[in-house]
């Protein structure tokens, strides 16, 4: 029974997201569907699996689920995580993909290194860590806003 009530919690955040992705800014030129193509092609795939999931679990016998606890995906790691992605979510536009994404990576792998190996890494580690993430995001947004023509949230830097 959990894992149908996170399926449907799961494809209510699809549904949520494929209908966000109207509002994504489009050009006059683009004729390929836009920057919303790609995330309602995903939701609608992810759509067709959940459903494919939830088939196979009513056409189980109940004595032969596995055992699913919900409220496991909302401790520990899981989390931090789900809370570092809200708050990616909610800052995005105010800061920039840049700034957000930068320091989304940055914390989120420090952490997850902390948690693995119980030790804080170390000066080398973390400089590595935070130019990779920087570097690795300014070219993410490269990508998109210079190749691909997809406009990214610019925020407080303005590119």
């Amino acid at each position: 029974m959990g894992e149908l009530v996170f399926l449907c919690f799961l494809e209510a955040v699809g549904i949520t997201a494929f209908v966000m992705a109207f509002d994504f800014p489009r050009s006059i030129i683009d004729k390929s569907g836009g920057p919303a193509f790609f995330p309602q092609f995903v939701v609608g795939f992810m759509t067709l699996f959940i459903l494919i999931r939830v088939v196979q679990l009513l056409k189980t016998p109940k004595k032969e689920r596995k055992q699913f606890h919900f409220l496991e995906l909302f401790m520990g790691e899981r989390l931090v995580y789900l809370i570092s992605t809200l708050l990616v979510v909610i800052f995005m536009r105010r800061l920039g993909f840049i700034i957000t994404m930068s320091l989304y990576l940055i914390f989120l792998i420090l952490f997850l290194h902390y948690r693995m190996t119980d030790q804080m890494p170390s000066r080398k580690r973390i400089l590595i860590v935070v130019l990779s993430s920087i570097i690795g995001t300014v070219f993410i947004d490269y990508v998109f806003c210079d190749v691909m023509k997809v406009m990214i949230p610019a925020g407080i830097l303005g590119f």
